[in-house]
């Protein structure tokens, strides 16, 4: 047990390491801000390069005396990444950040409190025998299977989920290969790192936007209690939590760029958004629309910074590599596993006045559920704000709330079974993504609504 505790260090490390690399060329991240992003950033970006890795070479890079070296490099790599940027870490560790106000006393026990709760309950989780819909199914098999068969890239291919992409199981996978072998503990605790890392970014992220240490605090509190669902799935090995750490976070940069017209800050958007599109089935979709709906709400002047050949150029070679790669390797095998099955006439059909309203009862249902999603009284109360004062931020992240429920009705009305659309099923997990949106939507409408952030509203 000691042993396995310890062998997460190294890990950690790698997965910072990776998602460092990256990011060292963008000066103006707070020294959390780079940690926290660097880890989420890493925790996706490495499956990816070992897929690519493997689809390429074919090599071992589970269970075999070459994965293990590959690994030892990894980490002896990591530390050179840091000695190179040791300037950036002795910003981290040594030098006091003075972008950071000391929080009141009471504050403090507060967070700890939170911290403790927090903690409490994924230790429960992980100590019960708790799973959820698909954990055993697709995430915890595909990871084993992979682990098994070495790191293969096809081994997945005869599976029904086959054209779900491979990011979190590989991950997982590169977890077993840590800690020395395949269970059910490891892969659970990954979801929770992930999202440790991510309102640590969060938290940072929103101090350089000008938001104070107490409303910082707060939307951490409302992403992470806004709903019974988003803390259940941190102690489940579940791929829905990595994808939704890695979307919302891009969003969050997204949301910088609006703020401050950083270009660094969408490119690191860029990357997340595109890496998370290899974490989810329909991510390529829910980036595309996300991208959309920024650019509407981008500045008039910045548009002619966009429109350069450098801006442009930059930033598909942040987003498009994990998009392209996946799709091709879909082409490449002919993949054709769960797709909808759906024809044009029962689509027609469904349009029927009795159809459309009892799935819609459903859906209201769900989102209107208060006793387990509080964090929906924010959202009404959010919408009704944007009618007496708003800005391109909170403009752009409601209305992104708004696009994602009508992408899920959408869904239902298109893909999913007859059955699964008139009862909403899994739209629980669904909604996982919208959880951290309405928080800092939420506080950014409160921290930003001053007399001196008035002139820049929309």
């Amino acid at each position: 047990m000691v042993l396995s505790i310890f062998m997460w260090i190294p890990l950690i490390v790698i997965l910072i390491a990776t998602g460092w690399v990256p990011l060292r060329r963008f000066a103006h991240l707070y020294p959390l801000e780079r940690v926290g992003t660097s880890f989420v950033l890493g925790a996706t970006l490495l499956p990816f390069l070992f897929f690519l890795l493997r689809s390429l070479t074919h090599i071992a890079l589970f269970g075999s005396v070459s994965a293990s070296i590959l690994m030892i490099f990894l980490f002896l790599g990591s530390i050179l990444v840091f000695w190179f940027s040791k300037n950036q870490v002795y910003t981290l560790f040594v030098r006091p950040s003075r972008h950071h106000a000391k929080l009141p006393r009471i504050l403090w026990w507060i967070l700890i409190l939170c911290l403790f709760i927090f903690i409490g309950d994924v230790i429960y989780g992980l100590t019960q025998p708790i799973f959820g819909w698909d954990e055993y199914s697709f995430w915890l098999y595909a990871a084993k299977i992979i682990t098994i068969h070495h790191g293969s890239t096809t081994a997945m291919l005869k599976d029904a989920y086959n054209t779900y992409p491979l990011g979190f199981p590989y991950l997982i996978a590169i977890s077993y290969q840590w800690i020395g072998s395949i269970s059910v503990t490891t892969a659970k605790i990954v979801s929770a790192w992930l999202t440790l890392f991510m309102l640590i970014s969060l938290y940072s992220l929103l101090r350089r936007l000008g938001i104070s240490s107490l409303l910082s605090m707060l939307a951490l509190t409302i992403t992470v209690f806004g709903s019974q669902i988003f803390l259940w799935y941190n102690f489940l090995a579940f791929g829905e939590m990595a994808y939704v750490d890695t979307y919302v976070l891009g969003v969050f940069y997204l949301v910088a760029y609006l703020e401050q017209s950083t270009l660094a800050d969408l490119m690191i958007a860029g990357m997340l958004l595109g890496l998370s599109c290899f974490l989810r089935v329909d991510g390529i979709y829910i980036a595309f629309f996300t991208l959309v709906l920024a650019l509407f709400f981008t500045k008039t002047k910045v548009w002619k910074s966009l429109l350069t050949k450098k801006t442009i150029g930059s930033f598909v070679a942040y987003t498009l590599p994990p998009i392209l790669v996946w799709q091709a390797f879909l082409q490449v095998f002919h993949t054709h596993g769960w797709t909808t099955r759906i024809t044009v006439r029962e689509i027609t059909s469904r349009l029927a006045p009795h159809f459309l309203t009892t799935m819609l009862f459903a859906i209201w249902n769900t989102i209107s559920n208060v006793s387990i999603y509080p964090i929906m009284i924010a959202f009404a109360v959010l919408l009704l704000g944007q009618i007496f004062w708003r800005r391109r931020s909170t403009g752009f992240l409601t209305l992104l709330v708004v696009a994602q429920i009508s992408y899920l009705f959408v869904a239902y009305l298109t893909v999913f079974s007859a059955f699964e659309a008139l009862h909403a099923s899994s739209m629980d997990r669904y909604l996982l993504r919208i959880d951290p949106l309405i928080a800092v939507a939420f506080i950014l409408w409160i921290g930003l609504a001053s007399p001196r952030n008035q002139n820049d509203a929309k």
